[in-house]
């Protein structure tokens, strides 16, 4: 799971199970920069520290999906890369919301399901010639 540091520190813990790659200008001191949280869950609860896009794709499981969690800057960085975007569409428009996911272009993602729940859907996506 890729994502920025301001979303990483919105959440506000690593997530379980799993690596977390998190994006920041600012990296910790190298002996902070991979951290196994907790070595006992299967995966282990890991957050590794990376300066760019490039970084945490390097440091992603190669036999692995790679999920990009946010923020709007790491949407945008990963944009062009991506093949399919599983995306949670919410029936609400917050007056003071500052970041916003890129539009999907329907000429370029073709929606391939979509589970109806109370006041949000899960969609999934798949990019066109991909």
């Amino acid at each position: 799971l890729v994502m920025g540091r301001k979303t990483f520190e919105y959440i506000g813990r690593p997530l379980p199970a799993r690596t977390s790659i998190v994006i920041t200008r600012n990296l910790p001191d190298e002996a902070e920069r991979d951290q196994v949280i907790d070595p006992e869950s299967t995966p282990a609860t890991r957050v590794v520290w990376v300066s760019s896009l490039d970084e945490a794709l390097a440091a992603a499981d190669p036999d692995a999906p790679v999920w990009i969690g946010g923020g709007a800057e790491i949407y945008r960085l990963a944009w062009d890369r991506l093949s399919d975007l599983d995306v949670t569409e919410v029936d609400q428009a917050p007056e003071d919301a500052d970041a916003f996911f890129p539009p999907i272009d329907p000429a370029e993602w073709e929606e391939t399901s979509r589970e109806p729940r109370e006041g949000f859907d899960f969609v999934r996506y798949h990019r066109r010639g991909r």
